[in-house]
């Protein structure tokens, strides 16, 4: 049975088990130095009675025979082997505290020569001992013999296991030394991949137009963000290479080894863990970058774009395409006084000014459609369509229209102004907005059809009218008179011409109505926490020990039986404690023993107010 010695900690205070084990090798060493020290007076007894001979280190006499009779040398020769044996074991002890105490290579090193020339002595010794003993027939010294024989196999094995170790050490120092290689390298290109990434996030999410220069150096720019991008490459194709061959080279040396160390092995799945998922971030900000840089050029803050829809409703998307040449015969041009169409002027009841147009108008593409902030629609001078329910709004849009003498636009809720055209400036692409189909004459009719009816005018003049947005939520567009914020319904495409109950909204208003996030649903049911759940079994415990007898739910399900987490999976869930509360995330903290002899503790915390806390002290709060 091999022992195991147990490296003490270095500042740490012995436990009990090492201080009894210290105890009986100190009582083993007073007893076999009181035992030496009557082996010295026997002997110089016998050497002044002339009984026997000098007894050298191999227990014969000077004549090179066995000592005849009662052998008196041999229960004490077996004494000082046992002694000998006891003064190994207690050398291999001092060894592994010195490997792994503070660096101590001298003391190490004379342990160690110690060590590998006493225990061949000791066993030579024994063997010697064997073969004269063969001859006699003493059952105890037999016995004897035998136990010590046990003992010096078992230090032999330890002692051998002990080089091995050693040399180990030598091959666990270099291994370490390539892990923190690699976990330098990959340290900063994280850093420069984080950085990246945020400027990157900086200019999809900005408001404004991103120009390629920039004048200030603390506002972003498309070649700042070149500049670090070429430095993150630099940085990447030169770490990147020996990353992947200090990698290649760790795998080979734990593949050669005849014996595999968990240490390493998990260091060694740490690091090429980290390399891989920091290998895939890298590919995603290079799509990123990509789609950033290839889109079109940001122009300077003080340049407009103007964004102008056909007046004829275009066949497909692709109608709408980023021009900069004068705009052609097939436009319908302000400027022309020839044109059989005239642009209708749309102004509020406050008396707002008339925006005037501005030439070459530029034109989107599809692809570019969904980053234009504002744009106009013009509805096309077509009649209206058969089968819509005559309304003044309706016979009003078909008499002005049939005349082809107006224009409808709606401003979006961002205009500073109640007052459109059919041409507005807008500024550059916005990826937040997104216009997928122009609206249709139907679209326009329905909607006016749907509103509240005016009074007529002299002139093909509408204030305030609203143009459905393709979008599938309500939005909100101001009225001419009141300047109040009315829902604006969805286009006539998706619109129900069936009356809906009034106690019973749509499907897409209930979409849009929903309870706010953080509120608990309103079919919770009692709590029941569930065995199979460590964290319900927790969470009930606390109640019970506080004595919360309030309305407590939770929201998530719990763990059931047949499922289970992985070691390494936080406990967590969503629980209501209290009726009308919202929703508190709850988790388990796994925290060390108070003592060396506890294990770990579990402490329950809840989120509330921004900040993790005892479940216990928010329960005392609620009761």
């Amino acid at each position: 049975m091999l022992r195991t010695y147990l490296p003490t900690p270095r500042g740490a205070a012995r436990t009990s088990t090492t201080d009894r084990r210290y105890q009986r090798v100190n009582n083993a060493h007073s007893r076999a130095l009181s035992i030496k020290s009557m082996t010295v007076d026997l002997e110089k007894a016998l050497g002044d009675l002339h009984l026997a001979g000098e007894v050298n280190g191999n227990g014969r006499a000077d004549n090179g025979s066995v000592i005849q009779g009662e052998e008196p040398h041999t229960p004490l020769y077996l004494d000082e082997l046992a002694r000998e044996i006891s003064r190994l074991s207690k050398t291999l002890y001092e060894i592994e505290e010195v490997r792994h105490g503070p660096s101590d290579t001298a003391r190490l090193h004379t342990l160690l020569a110690d060590l590998d020339a006493s225990v061949p002595a000791v066993q030579r010794k024994i063997e010697d001992v064997q073969k004269d003993h063969n001859s006699t027939e003493d059952e105890k010294t037999t016995s004897r013999l035998q136990s010590l024989q046990g003992e010096i196999d078992e230090v032999i094995n330890e002692h051998r296991v002990l080089k091995a170790e050693i040399k180990e050490d030598e091959w666990l120092a270099r291994f370490n030394s390539t892990v923190d290689q690699a976990n330098t390298m990959i340290e900063p290109l994280e850093k420069s991949l984080k950085e990246c990434l945020h400027y990157v996030e900086v200019i999809s999410s900005s408001p404004v137009p991103v120009p390629h220069q920039s004048d200030l150096p603390e506002l972003p720019s498309l070649s700042s963000l070149e500049d670090m991008y070429s430095r993150h490459q630099s940085m990447r194709s030169t770490y990147g290479p020996s990353i992947e061959k200090i990698l290649r080279m760790m795998e080979k040396s734990i593949h050669d080894r005849a014996t595999r160390n968990g240490v390493m092995l998990r260091r060694y799945d740490e690091v090429l863990n980290r390399w891989t998922e920091l290998r895939n971030r890298l590919h995603q900000l290079d799509t990123r970058v990509k789609l950033v840089l290839s889109g079109p050029k940001s122009i300077d803050y003080e340049d407009t774009e103007h964004v102008e829809i056909l007046n004829s409703p275009p066949r497909n998307n692709r109608e709408y395409m980023i021009s900069d040449r004068p705009p052609t015969n097939h436009r319908a041009s302000f400027s022309s006084a020839s044109s059989s169409q005239q642009s209708s002027r749309i102004s509020s009841t406050n008396g707002a000014p008339t925006l005037s147009p501005r030439p070459e108008p530029l034109r989107y593409k599809s692809s570019f459609i969904s980053a234009v902030s504002s744009s106009t629609v013009r509805t096309s001078d077509r009649p209206p369509q058969p089968g819509t329910v005559p309304t003044p709004a309706n016979r009003r849009t078909s008499s002005a229209s049939s005349a082809g003498r107006f224009n409808i636009a709606s401003p979006t809720p961002s205009a500073s102004s109640l007052a459109s055209r059919s041409r507005l400036p807008v500024s550059s692409p916005v990826p937040r907005l997104s216009l997928s189909r122009p609206a249709a004459q139907g679209d326009l009719r329905n909607e006016q059809a749907m509103s509240t009816p005016s009074r007529p005018r002299p002139s093909a003049t509408f204030s305030g009218a609203s143009v459905p947005r393709p979008s599938l939520t309500p939005s909100f567009s101001r009225t001419s008179t009141g300047g109040t914020r009315t829902p604006r319904g969805p286009p006539s495409s998706f619109r129900s011409f069936t009356p809906t109950p009034a106690g019973r909204p749509s499907s897409r208003m209930s979409m849009a109505s929903q309870a706010p996030s953080g509120m608990a649903p309103a079919n919770l049911q009692p709590f029941k926490p569930s065995s199979y759940d460590l964290l319900d079994t927790i969470v009930q415990k606390t109640i019970d020990d506080v004595g919360f007898d309030r309305f407590v739910a939770r929201v998530d399900p719990p763990l059931r039986k047949g499922q289970r987490k992985r070691d390494d999976e936080e406990w967590k869930g969503e629980y209501v404690f209290g009726a009308g509360q919202k929703t508190s995330s709850v988790k388990l903290l796994k925290l060390a023993g108070r003592g060396p002899a506890e294990g770990p503790r579990l402490k329950c915390l809840v989120r509330a107010q921004g900040a993790w806390k005892d479940l216990s002290s928010l329960l005392e709060e609620r009761k």
